[in-house]
Formats: C-alpha cells, structure tokens, sequence
C-alpha cells in the first residue's frame, strides 16, 4: 500500500477545500432559488406566518414533514438537478469525488481501471448530494418566525 506524503496530505486537503467551498456555493444558489418562489407557491396557506417556500420548508425539517413534502422535495430536488447539469463535468467529478456517491461506488476491481463514471451514476450522484446538504442547511438555520409560538399579547391573559 503507498503511504501518502505530506505534499499528498496537503494537495488533498486543498481539494477537499474546494469541493467543499463549491457545494457551499450551490446551496446557496439553491436556497435563492427557493426564497424566488412566488408567495402562492406556500402550501400552509395565506393566513401563515411562514414569510416564504423556504422558511415552510426549514419548518418541515425542523418538526417534522407533512403530507406535502414531497412537492418541496420534487420542486428542490429540481433545482438541484438543474444547477448540476449546468457544471462543467471536470467540476462535476470534482464534487463527485466528496459525495455519498462516491462513498457507496462500486468502481471496476482493477485500480488501473479507476475512472470517474460521468453520466447519470455522478449526476444523480450529486443531485443527492446537493439535496442533502440542502436539507442539512434548512434544520440548521433557526426559523425566522415559530408558528407553535403563541403570539405576542400586550394584554396580559384574563382570569376566568
């Protein structure tokens, strides 16, 4: 087995940075792509506090999912294909190599034969990838307004 050198060690590292500085890059883009929803995209109702798609969504993965989140999957989920199929595909193997995909490659046995498998196996790859930390952005960002918080009263509460 070759041991990495340090210059390796480093080289690595550098690249893992940038993979890393780009997926931030396209969560992003993603989540302004969702904040670009029309206020009728909202599914909880004109009467919610939820300002916008991506505060109902942030709320949905912080509390749990409602019968409508798979319209907040297949609307994010395209956008993330869409953001992927728009990279360069020397960018796209990039990233590919730090993703779930990657992890989980069943590459052909021989190490001479290790190639990146462009097409649909880093494609969808990365459009996974790219979900995931879209949806790891969402439960870490606070909501900007809890609806389970009952509301500002100046008044204090009457005794009955």
């Amino acid at each position: 087995m070759d041991v990495l050198s340090n210059f390796d060690r480093d080289q690595l590292e550098l690249a893992r940075r940038i993979a890393e500085d780009l997926y931030a890059e396209l969560v992003a883009k993603v989540i302004a792509e969702i904040k670009a929803f029309p206020p009728e995209a909202r599914l909880s109702g004109d009467d919610s506090v939820l300002a916008d798609v991506w505060e109902e969504f942030k709320y949905q993965i912080q509390r749990g999912e409602s019968p409508f989140f798979d319209a907040y999957e297949d609307s994010i989920r395209a956008i993330c294909a869409g953001l992927v199929a728009e990279l360069p595909c020397s960018l796209q193997g990039l990233l590919w190599l730090w993703s779930d995909a990657y992890i989980d490659w069943d590459g052909p046995e021989d190490d001479d034969e290790q190639q990146i498998p462009y097409g649909d196996p880093v494609t969808d790859g990365l459009e996974n990838e790219l979900w995931r930390r879209v949806r790891v952005a969402a439960d870490d960002e606070p909501l900007a307004i809890d609806p389970d918080d009952p509301p500002a009263d100046d008044e204090p509460p009457e005794d009955d």
